[in-house]
């Protein structure tokens, strides 16, 4: 998928997919998929791919891919709280533990 965004490209076919989070969510009348998926351009930009599909009570599925860009620092925060222990070890450097 290509976007820009902030009048830069963000291409997930060129950069490196480090981690994907994938999500399960019940509401009132459906379910509702969502699935970031963090990458790493060339660059050293770091940004989200998100996706998310529902299905609705009426059966119908809704979709709508986005790009956010992240820094540094936000990428390292969505590694830790999403559990992706090994590569935030991995771009991040070891903790103290």
């Amino acid at each position: 998928m290509k976007r820009i965004v902030g009048n830069k490209l963000y291409d997930t076919d060129k950069a490196i997919q480090i981690a994907k989070y994938i999500t399960k969510e019940e509401y009132y009348g459906g379910t509702a998929f969502i699935s970031p998926s963090l990458y790493l351009k060339k660059t050293g930009e770091w940004f989200l791919c998100c996706e998310a599909t529902s299905l609705n009570y009426y059966r119908e599925f809704c979709c709508g891919p986005q790009i956010i860009p992240l820094t540094p620092n936000e990428a390292k925060i969505w590694l830790a709280e999403k559990g992706f222990a090994d590569e935030y070890i991995q771009y991040f450097g070891e903790l103290d533990e």
